[in-house]
């Protein structure tokens, strides 16, 4: 049987009920892609760092896999874990170094911005690049001071571009609930965009 084109629940219950490592190996291949675009969305781009990260996922999803429900869709499970994960390797390499993380840029690439000028070609403009990256740095410094579930929902929905239904599968809450922190996040961001 050609297990790699197998549902997965098809690969979980051969693995549950035999061991089977061949089925293990096909979702880690399905989804191993998926979780390093995921954690770089989240703004790992150092590639030991998201090594790490993948690692420490996929050890809790080895050792809970039975736990697994199926409610939720394999995709969504694997995204909760590996967020909960980047964030205790956070923690931990923040204690190790006193408290301070070093942090790669946002965005590795946002020193190649181009902007159009008034004959319209295209140019290197590193003053509006610093003003993008420092309106981007205060947006994010915002976010930073809402409650966990609100970053982690704006996080969702605005960068990862998840659907609300799938939103709310993820963080286990009701729509209502969804609905409360997107109009909370929003007037503070109004906020914060009336003061700029």
């Amino acid at each position: 049987m050609d297990l790699t084109r197998a549902p997965d629940s098809d690969l979980i219950a051969s693995y549950l009920s035999s061991g089977s490592e061949e089925a293990f190996e096909v979702i880690y291949h399905r989804y191993n892609p998926v979780l390093i675009n995921f954690l770089k969305s989240l703004g790992y781009h150092n590639t030991d760092e998201v090594e790490d990260i993948l690692q420490l996922t996929w050890e809790r999803v080895f050792r809970y896999l039975s736990e697994y429900k199926p409610e939720f869709t394999l995709q969504n499970w694997l995204y909760k874990i590996a967020r909960n994960r980047a964030s205790s390797y956070v923690k931990d390499v923040s204690e190790r170094h006193g408290g301070q993380v070093f942090f790669d840029d946002i965005d590795d690439h946002a020193d190649t911005l181009v902007f159009d000028n008034r004959n319209g070609h295209h140019v290197f403009d590193p003053h509006k690049t610093f003003v993008v990256r420092e309106t981007l740095d205060r947006v994010l410094a915002v976010i930073d001071t809402f409650p966990q579930q609100d970053q982690d929902i704006m996080h969702y929905i605005c960068i990862e571009g998840l659907t609300l239904k799938e939103t709310t599968d993820l963080l286990e809450i009701t729509r209502g609930a969804l609905r409360c922190s997107l109009t909370r996040s929003r007037k503070k961001l109004l906020g914060f965009a009336h003061e700029v």
